[in-house]
């Protein structure tokens, strides 16, 4: 978390919350932790979600045996 720059792309970091100021807290702490690239998934029943992700770096970690990697959300910035 706090060396996204580690990988050679940049990685998704997702937050979500109820409150608007301290989401805009914690977005500015991950850029200043370096993520380029982060996604407000919105409220903080959202976060069932990215507790799943927890789950699934247990294998993936089993099958690479490190902690070097990330997910990375790839999404048309064009379009709302």
């Amino acid at each position: 978390m706090t060396n996204p720059s580690q990988l050679a792309e940049p990685i998704t970091g997702f937050y979500c919350g109820n409150d608007s100021k301290s989401k805009e807290v914690v977005n500015q702490i991950l850029h200043d932790f370096g993520w380029k690239d982060t996604f407000d998934l919105g409220e903080i029943s959202m976060s069932r979600y990215t507790e799943m992700l927890g789950a699934f770096w247990v294998p993936v970690y089993g099958k690479l045996g490190n902690m070097n990697w990330g997910f990375k959300l790839v999404r048309d910035l064009k379009k709302k």
